[in-house]
């Protein structure tokens, strides 16, 4: 009986300090510079908006927080990409679509998951048997593409559309 008083002392103490934490961090500004970026903007609008100090990338031995203003940009067979920098790499981000732009086909060497989040796409998949897959994803929707898959994907709509997407590099995948 008394080791579980314990234990919810202790857990109350746990809440109790992050609660305590939380409350401690500055006002984040106004405005959403990365989602200007994601509508169209150019990546300055994203170093611009978040120059203060609560901005600045955090590593801890628990978390690792990298910033909007410090996304990695590149332009890839036509697609914009904005990567954040991770401890082991660039595998996180967005891909921003021009309307009714096509990626081109691809091949993975990785397992790709993406998220759908401004827009409709088609997807077509290949795989070694050439057997051919087609698709439609729109906002919300989550895609995973296999290792060693040729892949195309295509804006279908008239406007800016977003991706999230996420390269596995882990070997067990």
């Amino acid at each position: 009986m008394n080791s579980t008083k314990n234990k919810k002392d202790d857990k109350q103490k746990d809440n109790t300090a992050l609660g305590t934490a939380t409350k401690s961090l500055p006002q984040v500004p106004e405005g959403f510079p990365l989602m200007d970026w994601l509508n169209g903007g150019n990546e300055k609008m994203i170093q611009q908006g978040y120059n203060d100090e609560y901005y600045k990338d955090i590593q801890t031995d628990n978390v690792n927080i990298s910033r909007a203003n410090n996304l990695q940009f590149a332009m890839l067979d036509g697609v914009e990409y904005a990567f954040y920098k991770a401890e082991s790499g660039l595998q996180m981000g967005y891909m921003r679509f021009k309307p009714l732009q096509i990626k081109g086909i691809q091949h993975t060497k990785i397992k790709l998951m993406f998220v759908v989040l401004h827009g409709m796409f088609e997807v077509r998949t290949k795989n070694k048997s050439k057997h051919i897959e087609e698709f439609k994803i729109k906002a919300g929707d989550y895609l995973e593409v296999k290792a060693n898959c040729r892949y195309n994907i295509q804006n279908c709509s008239k406007n800016v559309s977003i991706l999230m997407v996420h390269r596995n590099y882990d070997s067990n995948s």
